[in-house]
């Protein structure tokens, strides 16, 4: 007689002891398990985000200095008043060109001495009211009183002549100081938004921060980083920012940077990981229950061979015995 769990109370016993002291126990401790490595991944992932928005905010920076660099380059050559615009373009380097859309020098008169390109579109005035009180070697990075966005932002270095100060003006092209364009330097899926200390918006792309975005949840803060989340049109996005002190060496004060991804997005590796984790996690359990009922039915066949002989010598059948083979108590 074959042996059902089904059928016998015993073998249920046997099997509820199994899923009570057993099998739930070692499910729920997955279960934790698995909660907390989820949690730690997603903490990964902002950080990770939190990190790039750092990596951005340096390589921005390098940016800028070299932008800075280039237009000192372009500075020596302005020295004699009697350079021509024809010579003063053939001697514009080719840096250059791919970093402005334009150099002007602003004269203090007003007057406009095309280096290249096309004319800045910011005063004299402008550039001096952001340029003061700083020293003639330090390049001022000045930015357009508009509410155009991406702004326009000048690189500017002042130039001495006969007792007049001058600024050299160059107009940074977009693709050059934000990475945006035909060659990102931004992560895939990631929304950029810089904002400076007094609350002007620099750049920011569709789905970017805003600086009054409600941020529905804040994160770690932790040496100058921040990660937060907030809502686009209703989508979540991860957002790390990062601030950029610039007032020492370009007196633009400090620049917030935010970088964003969509939190499906940030989550869409451990949405695999996590289903391809149910999946074993099932499969183990079902082969551990298919396991356990074996063996437990293979413990009770010395039991149910006992029952079958205890019917036959209760209906007076004496000739046969029982010849069990099991290695336990009951052999």
């Amino acid at each position: 007689m074959t042996t059902i769990i089904g059928k016998s109370k015993l073998a249920r016993q046997f099997a509820l002891l199994f899923l009570v002291c057993a099998f739930l126990p070692t499910l729920a401790l997955i279960f934790f398990s698995f909660e907390q490595v989820n949690q730690q991944l997603i903490e990964q992932s902002v950080g990770k985000l939190a990190k790039d928005t750092k990596t951005y905010g340096l390589s921005l920076f390098d940016r800028l200095v070299r932008i800075n660099d280039q237009l000192l380059f372009t500075r020596q050559f302005i020295a004699s008043p009697n350079n021509d615009q024809v010579d003063l373009q053939e001697m514009v380097s080719t840096d250059s060109l791919v970093i402005f859309n334009g150099i002007t020098l602003l004269k203090q008169n007003d007057e406009q001495l095309v280096v290249y390109g096309a004319p800045v579109a910011i005063s004299y005035q402008q550039v001096k009211n952001s340029i003061k009180n700083n020293p003639e070697e330090t390049a001022i990075i000045a930015v357009e009183d508009t509410d155009d966005m991406p702004a326009k932002i000048y690189m500017v270095v002042k130039v001495f002549e006969a007792g007049k100060i001058h600024y050299l003006t160059g107009d940074i092209r977009i693709s050059m100081l934000w990475g945006v364009g035909a060659v990102p330097l931004l992560p895939t899926s990631t929304e950029l938004s810089v904002y400076t200390s007094y609350n002007k918006t620099l750049i920011r792309t569709y789905a970017g921060a805003k600086k009054n975005d409600q941020q529905i949840r804040e994160g770690t803060e932790l040496k100058n980083l921040r990660t937060f989340e907030y809502v686009h049109n209703d989508e979540r996005y991860f957002a790390g920012s990062w601030n950029l002190f610039l007032q020492s060496r370009f007196g633009a004060g400090t620049w917030t940077i935010v970088l964003g991804q969509p939190k499906g997005y940030v989550l869409s590796a451990i949405e695999e990981f996590r289903t391809n984790l149910i999946r074993v996690i099932i499969l183990g359990m079902l082969v551990i229950m298919l396991i356990s009922v074996r063996v437990i039915r293979q413990r009770l066949v010395p039991l149910d061979r006992l029952k079958e002989r205890t019917e036959q010598i209760a209906q007076k059948d004496f000739t046969s015995e029982v010849i069990l083979r099991s290695g336990d108590e009951f052999e």
